[in-house]
C-alpha cells in the first residue's frame, strides 16, 4: 500500500502554495532561493488556476494580487513580465536570452479569467482590462507575418533552454484560450473572429490529415512529412514541422477541444509509460542525445550549468505540472482511466522524494529520481491538477473553459 495518500498530498500542496502567497502575489517557491521567491507569471497563474478549480478563496485572492502586481509592472509595448522582485523598487524581467511569450499569454488568460468569474479580487478591473487590450496587441506583433499564429523564438517560453521555437503548439494555445476569454468577456465581435481563424489553423498546421486544407502554413513542408505520430506537433516554422511531443501543448489542445487525436493520443501515452521504466510522461519527446543533429544546439543553450542531459530537464524529463495538466485533460474528454495511470505513476514519483512532500521541479525519466528546484507551487499545482482529474468533480474545469 502507498505510503503517501492522496487527502495529505493535497493538505501538503495547498499549504505550500498559502504559504508561497504574499502581498504582492503568488511567488514560484516557498523556498527562500532568490530567483523563485519572485512573481512569475506563469507559475503564479497556474498556482491560481489550482484555486480557482478548487475554490480555494485564499489563492483566488492571491492569484488578483499577481495580475494586479504584474499589470502594474507591465511594458508600455504591452509586454507581461516574465518575473516581478519584491524589492521596494522591484527589478522586473521580461526573460534572459529571450523574452517569455508564455508570460503575456498566461497572464492574460489569468486576467480575463478572473473578469468572468471573480472581478471583485482586483484592485482595479478597469486598469486590468486596458493592460489586456495591450497585451492583446502585442501578441498580434509577435506574429510577425500576420498569419493568425505567433511566433516564439528559442529560449521563448517555460522550455527556455529546449530547442523549442517557432509557431509553437503551446504558446498559440495559450493565446487561443485568451481570445476565446477576450470575446466572451468584452463581447467583442472581433476577438471571436480572430479566435476562429486561430482555431483554423491550429486544425489544419498541427495534426497529421490524408486531406489537409488550403491554410498550411508550409505546404511543400507538410507535403514530406511521412507519417503520423499520433497527437499534435510541437511547433511549425520555416524549416518546417516539428513532430515531436509536446505535453503541455497537447494537454492545452485537449482541454480547449481539439480532440480528432484522442484516441491515438491515448494509445501514445500508453505506449510511452510501457517503455520507460516508471511510467513517467516526458514533457517532450523524444530526447536528443549526443550522435543526433540537434545536440549541439541543445548544448550550447543554458543559462548557467548544463541541464538537458538525455532523460533530464527538458530533454525528456517528467514535469508534474504538465502531467497533471495533461490528467486533466484526458479527464475532461472522457479518459478517465488513462488519466488515472498517469497519476498513478506521479503518485509512486513523489514517495521518492526526499524529504517527502518536496514537490520538486521534475523526474528523471529513467531513474524516476526527484529534480530540480523543490517547493515549487508548479509542482504542487499539477499534483492538485492530477488529483481533480481522478477524484473530483470537474465542473469547476468547465467554468474556466469558454
Amino acid at each position: 500500500m502507498s505510503s503517501l495518500n492522496s487527502q495529505n498530498i493535497n493538505a501538503k500542496a495547498f499549504e505550500l502554495l498559502h504559504r508561497s502567497c504574499l502581498d504582492q502575489g503568488i511567488v514560484a517557491s516557498a523556498n527562500e532561493a532568490e530567483n523563485y521567491r519572485r512573481v512569475w507569471a506563469r507559475d503564479g497563474i497556474i498556482a491560481g488556476l489550482a484555486g480557482l478549480l478548487y475554490g480555494d478563496q485564499h489563492l483566488i485572492e492571491h492569484l488578483g494580487k499577481t495580475v494586479d502586481y504584474l499589470r502594474a509592472h507591465q511594458h508600455l509595448t504591452g509586454i507581461i513580465p516574465s518575473n516581478v522582485g519584491l524589492e521596494p523598487t522591484p527589478k522586473v524581467s521580461y526573460g534572459s536570452t529571450a523574452g517569455r511569450v508564455d508570460a503575456t499569454t498566461w497572464w492574460v488568460a489569468g486576467a480575463l479569467l478572473l473578469l468572468r468569474l471573480k472581478p471583485e479580487v482586483l484592485k482595479d478591473p478597469d486598469y486590468v482590462r486596458k493592460g489586456i487590450l495591450k497585451a492583446m496587441h502585442v501578441l498580434e506583433i509577435w506574429e510577425m507575418n500576420l498569419g493568425d499564429l505567433i511566433y516564439t523564438p528559442i529560449g521563448g517560453n517555460w522550455a527556455d533552454e529546449f530547442v523549442i521555437q517557432g509557431h509553437t503548439l503551446y504558446d498559440n494555445l495559450l493565446r487561443l484560450w485568451g481570445l476565446r476569454l477576450a470575446a466572451e468577456v468584452f463581447a467583442e465581435k472581433a476577438y471571436a473572429e480572430k479566435a476562429k481563424r486561430v482555431e483554423a489553423k491550429i486544425q489544419c498546421n498541427y495534426m497529421h490529415t490524408a486531406e489537409p486544407t488550403g491554410l498550411l502554413y508550409h505546404a511543400e513542408a507538410y507535403r514530406r512529412i511521412t507519417y503520423d505520430p499520433g497527437y499534435l506537433f510541437a511547433s511549425v516554422s520555416p524549416m518546417g514541422y516539428d513532430t515531436r511531443w509536446d505535453m503541455a501543448g497537447n494537454a492545452l489542445a485537449l482541454l480547449l477541444g481539439f480532440t480528432q487525436k484522442i484516441e491515438a493520443t491515448t494509445s501514445f501515452l500508453e505506449k510511452l509509460a510501457q517503455d520507460l521504466p516508471h511510467g513517467l510522461v516526458p514533457a517532450f519527446w523524444p530526447v536528443i542525445t549526443p550522435e543526433d543533429a540537434e545536440w549541439s544546439f541543445l548544448a550550447n543553450n543554458y543559462n548557467y550549468r548544463f541541464k538537458n542531459e538525455p532523460y533530464y530537464f527538458h530533454n525528456g524529463g517528467s514535469w508534474p505540472v504538465f502531467s497533471g495538466l495533461m490528467c486533466l485533460a484526458l479527464a475532461a474528454q472522457g479518459k478517465q482511466a488513462s488519466a488515472a495511470a498517469i497519476q498513478h505513476n506521479m503518485l509512486k514519483a513523489l514517495e521518492r522524494e526526499q524529504p517527502a512532500y518536496s514537490f520538486c521541479e521534475y523526474f528523471e525519466t529513467l531513474s524516476g529520481t526527484p529534480q530540480g528546484m523543490q517547493q515549487l507551487c508548479y509542482a504542487a499545482s499539477g499534483w492538485l491538477f492530477a488529483d481533480m482529474a481522478v477524484s473530483k468533480p470537474l465542473h469547476n474545469l468547465h467554468e474556466i473553459l469558454p
